[in-house]
Parts: structure tokens; sequence; C-alpha cells
């Protein structure tokens, strides 16, 4: 057996440095610490490293199996997860907090309430959607809460200010100025602000633009009509005017055409005054008879009812005018039964019940 020779007290250990013992049949043996780790490997390591590479996290793929995964590395700062990630089990989560750059600005779902949160302060967009670099950071689209409560979307990228605002001071929605609101699936109609005017608009060829509602009868109707296609106002009700009306242009008024009808062997010719101010009526070449129909909502109206002689009037008559037309000191009209000729009645409501008028003939 080999003698001890020298003995010192050693405090680092080399692959060179050797280890003194006897085999299995009491033989000295010395070998050095290289030696043994290689022994050891080869014959007693049982755990088995697959795919092993830099920064792959090892995971177990049985009870002395180990795999490097490729698809989960941590380089000391960043863990990569490249597939799903599941926090928790279903009916049992964990909060999951993203922190920002900023102190007090992150991203929490929160577990105990099942919501996302998103923690910002000022006025900063509190979540970005980008679809491309442009104006707003690479993001196209930014939601967040200013510093009232209220929700902002900003789309604007040219424009630092919102566009859209649910206000938490109005309780309503605001879209600022040049924003508008957008309607049809053509994008046809718009409503918006431009320099504190309210402009509304259908850009739809031809088409119009029609103010509704209740009718008095359980319906509805159309009171004010654009008309798009016939490049007109149409206003379908009585109009009431607080102060003096401006016309800027020459007032046309239209004139409506009536049609006599047999009655008792003469003709009826029938003056309704909620139908228009103007008439015309076209006699016949027998007897004649002019009515008037008024109604409490055309008192204050006034017009002109012209008539018309027809080309033969060997037949032709007129008959004393209704009780509720009343002629200057109650004189009778004595009408012009020339051929071809025009003579005009002109009228003023005075009641629901009596029109004043005046009769002049012989308009040829």
């Amino acid at each position: 057996m080999p003698r001890i020779s020298k003995i010192a007290n050693d405090t680092t250990l080399t692959d060179s440095d050797k280890l003194l013992g006897t085999d299995v049949s009491g033989a000295t043996k010395n070998f050095t610490l290289e030696q043994l780790g290689n022994f050891t490997q080869t014959n007693y390591s049982n755990v088995d490293i697959a795919n092993g590479a830099n920064n792959r996290v090892i995971t177990a793929t049985d009870a002395d199996s180990l795999n490097g995964e490729a698809n989960l590395t941590f380089d000391g700062s960043t863990l990569t997860v490249i597939g799903g990630l599941t926090v928790g089990v279903n009916d049992t989560g964990h909060d999951v907090k993203f922190f920002g750059a900023t102190s007090g600005r992150y991203l929490l779902w929160d577990e105990s309430e099942d919501d996302l949160v998103f923690y910002h302060s000022g006025s900063s967009p509190a979540m970005s959607i980008g679809l491309g670099t442009n104006d707003l950071g690479g993001h196209n689209a930014q939601i967040g809460l200013d510093g009232y409560g209220s929700l902002e979307f900003r789309f604007d990228r040219s424009s630092a200010d919102p566009n859209i605002v649910f206000d938490a001071s109005t309780s309503g929605l605001r879209f600022n100025d040049n924003i508008p609101a957008v309607f049809g699936t053509g994008s046809d109609a718009t409503i918006k602000v431009s320099s504190d005017d309210l402009i509304v608009e259908n850009t739809a060829n031809d088409k119009d633009i029609i103010l509704k509602t209740d009718n008095g009868s359980g319906g509805t109707t159309a009171y004010i009509t654009l008309d798009g296609s016939g490049n007109t106002v149409e206003v379908a009700k009585d109009t009431n005017f607080a102060t003096s009306i401006k016309v800027a242009e020459n007032l046309r008024r239209t004139i409506t055409t009536v049609t006599p009808v047999d009655e008792a062997g003469n003709k009826l010719s029938t003056i309704n005054l909620s139908l228009n101010d103007n008439f015309i009526v076209n006699l016949a070449n027998q007897t004649n008879v002019l009515a008037m129909t008024i109604a409490s909502e055309n008192v204050g109206q006034s017009g002109v009812i012209i008539l018309k002689n027809p080309s033969s009037v060997g037949s032709f008559a007129m008959a004393a005018l209704p009780s509720n037309m009343l002629t200057p000191a109650g004189a009778s009209v004595n009408f012009t039964t020339s051929a071809n000729d025009t003579s005009v009645i002109s009228y003023v409501v005075i009641s629901s019940t009596q029109a004043l008028v005046n009769y002049v003939g012989e308009f040829s």
C-alpha cells in the first residue's frame, strides 16, 4: 500500500486531484476527480435531457426524462411563450397584471370581479388598437378616459383631440367638430358640426331629407321634405310664423284647377280653401254654380278665383254666389257671359263661415 508522504490543508478541488481507496478485492486504488466524474456520468446518471439548447426551459416528460422546450425560453430577462397560455382552471382563476413604463399604469385581469381593467392617469388613452404606422404612435384607434370620467374615442390621426366622447358631464354622446355621424349602408347621410354650424346632408342622388312626427291620429306623417329630385322644399302642414316672413326672391303661388261636377242639371264647382289659395274654374256651357268650403284654419287666408268662360255660350249662365261669399253692399254680381272671357273673384276669409269677395270681369 502506498505511503502517505504529505498532508496539507487544501480548499480548492481540481480535476487532477486524486482520491485514495480500495476496490472490492481490497486492492488500493487512486483516481482523479475527473475520472470519477466521467465514470459516474456514464454509469449512474439516469436523467436524459432531450432537445437541450441555450435558454430553453426544462420540463419533465416522465419520471426520469427531461425535455428542453423549444417554445418556452427564458434568457434571464424575457420569458417567451410560443403557443397558448392558461392561467388557472375553469371556475378558479388568478389575477394577471401587465405593467407599463409609467407608475400606476397597468392592465389587470381581476379574477374576483371577472373584469379586465385598464389603469391609467391623466388624459392619455387607456387602450390603443393598431393596424399600421400613423400619427398616433402606430395605433389606428384609441379608447380612454379623460380626467373627468368621460370615455373618449380617437380615430382622426391629424388631431390630438378625441373624435367621439361619451361626456360624463352631460350624460350624452358628443361628436366633436367636423366628425360626422354617418348613416346608411352606402354612407349617404351625415350629421356634423362645422364652424359651430349644424350640417345635415344626404349625398344620395335624387333622394330626400324628411322630417316626420306624430300626425295626431296614432301614426306619423312627413311635415317637411327636402326633395332632392324635385329641388324643392315641401311643407305638408300649416305653418305658424311668430314673426314676419322675408322673401329674398319672387314668391310663387300655385293655382289649383277646379273640375265642375254635375248636380241637379247644373255644373257645380267647389272652391275648397283648405287645398290652396288660388283657383281656376273652367266653366261649362250650362248653368254654373260656385260653392266655397271654409274652415277655421282658413281665417285670414286670401287669394283669387279665376273664371274661364267656355268657347260656346249658347246655354251659358251663372247662378248667384253662395251666402258665405259676401259682396260689397251685398250686391249681386253681373257676370260676363261672352265666349272665352276671363273674370276674377278676389277674396279674404274673415271667419270660419264667411269670406269677403270682389268680382272683376271682362279680361280679354
